[in-house]
């Protein structure tokens, strides 16, 4: 996604956020672009919760290139994923995962339309 930053962070009861320490640990990372002045910058931020119950319903991302799949695998495997499968469906390229916390995710590399 080349969000080539990560940030741990640990937000309260009363929504403050604060630096990770050993009273408070982390139940927020963020992903995102490098910080530029002036610009609000890109994210994707999961707020961990251990009494969420995970759905149906699954998070999708796409890829700009279908090459680029094969080499996603190792990393989400690295980063905790679980339930890794491959699509069955050979013209919708996508890896299915759960992240640790059990939330249904999907990256997919859509074929260009005809």
């Amino acid at each position: 996604m080349g969000l080539t930053r990560k940030t741990e962070s640990h937000v309260d009861a009363a929504g403050e956020w604060h630096s990770v320490d050993g009273d408070r640990p982390r139940n927020v990372i963020e992903y995102h672009s490098p910080i530029e002045p002036g610009s609000p910058g890109w994210f994707v931020g999961f707020i961990e919760n251990a009494r969420t119950v995970p759905t149906v319903t699954r998070i999708a991302f796409t890829l700009d290139r279908e090459a680029d799949l094969a080499a996603v695998e190792p990393l989400v495997r690295d980063a905790g994923g679980r339930v890794v499968e491959w699509s069955a469906d050979a013209g919708y390229p996508a890896l299915f995962f759960e992240d640790p916390c059990g939330t249904r995710l999907e990256i997919c590399a859509r074929r260009p339309r005809a």
